[in-house]
């Protein structure tokens, strides 16, 4: 957990780093596979500015060296945040959009472009319940996640 908190805001307070939900995003070869996960960081002590934790969607690609975690969208928030404003924070990054099929235009001189189609996919990934019941002292919200209902896997 320590790569994760070098990637949240108060790096140096010794409060748990929690791993609420989790995927591996695969791109059929057109993009490298990514890894992402929504983590949260309850502070050991409130900030000067009075915030409790923090809450962030972290990525890396897996193949990376080194494979770093780095910081989509992070926000730290004064109470535990509701699950709007988790929502939020995840339409922010684009966790929903990230996997609607997509093109990418390649042009290469003069030459005719070459139009690559793609249709990103969940190979991997979870909702850790306990670590949301930990973190907000409440159930996870598992429609916030959609993609990872047991069908919609695909490996």
């Amino acid at each position: 957990m320590a790569d994760l908190n070098t990637a949240l805001p108060n790096a140096a307070d010794r409060g748990p780093v929690s791993v609420l939900a989790w995927e591996v995003v695969a791109f059929g070869g057109v993009f490298t596979t990514e890894e992402r996960c929504l983590v949260v960081k309850r502070y050991a002590a409130p900030t000067a500015a009075g915030r409790v934790c923090a809450v962030g969607v972290l990525s890396r690609l897996p193949n990376g060296q080194p494979p770093a975690w780095a910081p989509g969208v992070v926000r730290e928030f004064a109470a535990v945040p509701t699950d709007k404003a988790l929502e939020e924070l995840l339409n922010e990054y684009g966790w929903q959009s990230a996997l609607e099929p997509g093109e990418l235009v390649l042009r290469i001189g003069n030459i005719r472009p070459n139009v690559v189609r793609y249709a990103p996919r969940v190979t991997d990934g979870g909702v850790c319940p306990a670590e949301w019941k930990k973190g907000f002292g409440r159930p996870a919200p598992t429609q916030m996640f959609p993609e990872l209902a047991p069908h919609a896997l695909r490996k």
